[in-house]
């Protein structure tokens, strides 16, 4: 389900903006959108604060205090870097400042139907592509989100599987034919225990790969010759130059 916020002191108005986006997002079979509406910035600010990596679209308003609520929406976008931010006024669209602070859009007051249509399906659309580059762990503890380009590698333990990133490790119970399926084709089993990102591998040397947290993760012979040809390809290097290289230096020693 998505979650909305809306801010604006305007009643009438929030209340028939959030219905709007129901109506469009319900149209398009998009998530099922819950909607939560403020009156002031403070109320949105305590939402922020209490409960924070909740916000999935989020309308703020900037005709009263346009500064105040820019940098309100600053605080959003650190809070929540995935939430996708729309910038309400009634001003007209030259006068406002607001380009310092990364938005998805922004609309003129009163919102004109079809410009709102374009803002949802924008907000759907990169939400779509944020979470296909997500790897849920799902384990007792609860459901954790991780960005695939923080994933190092995968460590199989029995039924086990624990997830490696630079600064932690998660666990959860699972296959590797589930791994590979849930990531990108950057993510190649190398060794029985082992499936590595291997954008992330800093070097390959002697049959083991590299990571920057000072694990160097075996590479078995099995896989190892495809492994080696997709790491030079994703690296821009001539396969058939370098294996040529390789072969007469072999043929040296």
């Amino acid at each position: 389900m998505w979650n909305i916020w809306i801010c604006d002191d305007d009643i009438a108005f929030r209340e028939k903006l959030k219905h709007q986006v129901q109506d469009i997002m319900k149209a398009e079979q998009t998530w099922m959108p819950g909607a939560v509406s403020f009156c002031e910035a403070e109320e949105l600010e305590r939402q922020i604060r209490d409960h924070c990596g909740e916000a999935n679209l989020v309308f703020l308003d900037l005709t009263q205090d346009q500064r105040k609520n820019m940098l309100l929406g600053k605080r959003i976008l650190e809070a929540q870097s995935d939430a996708q931010l729309v910038f309400l006024s009634a001003e007209d669209e030259r006068c406002w400042e607001f380009y310092e602070v990364e938005h998805l859009y922004a609309l003129r007051k009163p919102v004109e139907k079809d410009h709102l249509r374009r803002a949802v399906e924008r907000a759907a659309k990169h939400l779509r592509d944020k979470h296909a580059m997500e790897f849920a762990v799902v384990s007792k503890k609860g459901i954790e989100r991780i960005p695939m380009d923080q994933i190092l590698y995968f460590e199989k333990e029995k039924r086990k599987v624990h997830l490696h990133t630079q600064t932690k490790r998660c666990t959860f119970y699972g296959k590797f034919s589930d791994v590979i399926c849930r990531t990108h084709r950057y993510f190649m089993r190398c060794h029985n225990s082992y499936v590595v990102n291997i954008t992330q591998a800093q070097k390959l040397v002697g049959r083991k790969f590299f990571f920057a947290n000072g694990m160097a993760i075996p590479i078995s012979q099995t896989y190892y010759r495809r492994i080696r040809q997709a790491y030079l390809v994703y690296l821009g290097c001539d396969c058939e130059e370098q294996c040529s290289q390789e072969a007469q230096d072999i043929g040296k020693g």
